[in-house]
């Protein structure tokens, strides 16, 4: 079986960069502080029976940044200072929280999506798509500063930014392209530096995607899944496959310390459900154990020597300390089920 599209991940959180119709916020009463003496946030969504509601956890305490009326998501969060910064959409329009309040990105005449988030200095930059409207129902790959738009790409091919990082002058973004349109999925795996592509797969992959970026020096690791749902990770545009024989596999996220890579996500055998896994590089180490459906690592932060890793067990929203479960971010009284997309740790 293949693996539930709607589970996506923002941009790799560090320290000082970060992978990121308001009614007034809600907070659960459950939760437990995942770590003594270090602030975990976490961005996510739960389903209410009917509609996904964009909500993040503070130290496991949920925060509801929409009603519930209608669809939305949070995909990255990202802490600055004392603004907690959330990227997503409501209402299949792209949007950013800032301490609970929304701006959307768009005059929402056509849908539109924001994937991550990153805060440079004075700068706010947010990744995701804008549809054009069209009968071809085509998506335009942007990222908006402060707010103002900038497109990726041109329009011809529905494309989507779905990470962003900042080195310098430079803006770095990940995602992937489509070749016809939408609808056929046959999609190239890119990389944009300051708009200019760097295709990672060919025309021929089925799916293909880049998740995450994160230049390095002046390395360029990237990301995501190749023909057939394989796990890949790229460095300059060399591809290394993460899960060799397992049936599908898929890389999220990706964060470097010092000369250490770290890659989260999962794979699945015949006859297993998605193990979460990290990957540091190239070495497995499993979060779970494979008798639990649906897990995913979705993100991955690295605080001095704790590693956090926020994804999705079964039902539950969950984070992983040092490869051991350490909170199940409490469900609503009545949701279905809830995930993580991202986490940012202070």
């Amino acid at each position: 079986m293949k693996k539930n599209k709607l589970i996506q991940i923002g941009a790799a959180a560090i320290a000082l960069l970060c992978v990121l119709n308001f009614v007034g916020c809600k907070k659960d009463s459950g939760g437990t502080s995942t770590s003594s003496g270090k602030d975990v946030y976490v961005a996510g969504t739960e389903y209410n029976g009917t509609h996904y509601v964009a909500k993040y956890w503070h130290n496991g305490v949920g925060t509801n940044l929409s009603d519930g009326t209608q669809n939305a998501i949070a995909y990255s969060v990202c802490v600055s200072g004392t603004d907690v910064y959330v990227a997503g959409y409501d209402g299949y329009n792209a949007v950013l929280w800032k301490n609970g309040v929304a701006t959307y990105l768009t005059d929402k005449k056509h849908q539109s999506q924001a994937y991550a988030i990153c805060v440079s200095g004075a700068d706010i930059y947010v990744a995701g798509c804008e549809y054009d409207g069209k009968d071809t129902f085509t998506a335009v790959a942007k990222y908006w500063k402060n707010g103002v738009a900038k497109s990726v790409t041109n329009g011809v091919h529905s494309a989507f930014a779905r990470s962003i990082f900042i080195q310098g002058t430079d803006i770095y973004t990940s995602g992937d392209e489509h070749v016809n349109d939408f609808y056929t999925n046959r999609a190239i795996a890119k990389v944009w530096k300051n708009g200019v592509a760097t295709d990672l797969t060919d025309s021929l992959n089925n799916g293909a995607t880049a998740f995450s970026v994160y230049p390095s020096g002046t390395d360029v690791y990237a990301v995501g899944i190749d023909k057939e749902y394989e796990a890949r990770v790229w460095k300059n545009g060399i591809t290394t496959a993460l899960a060799v024989g397992a049936e599908f596999s898929y890389a999220r996220s990706v964060v470097i310390s010092g000369t250490d890579v770290y890659v989260t996500g999962e794979f699945m055998n015949s006859g297993s459900g998605y193990i979460a896994t990290v990957w540091k590089n190239g070495v497995a180490t499993k979060l779970t154990d494979g008798s639990k459906d649906n897990a995913s690592a979705n993100t991955i932060f690295i605080s001095g020597t704790d590693i956090f890793v926020a994804g999705k067990l079964n039902n539950d929203a969950v984070v992983w300390q040092n490869d051991a479960l350490i909170t199940t971010l409490t469900r609503s009284s009545g949701t279905d089920f809830a995930y993580a997309n991202s986490i940012f740790v202070k």
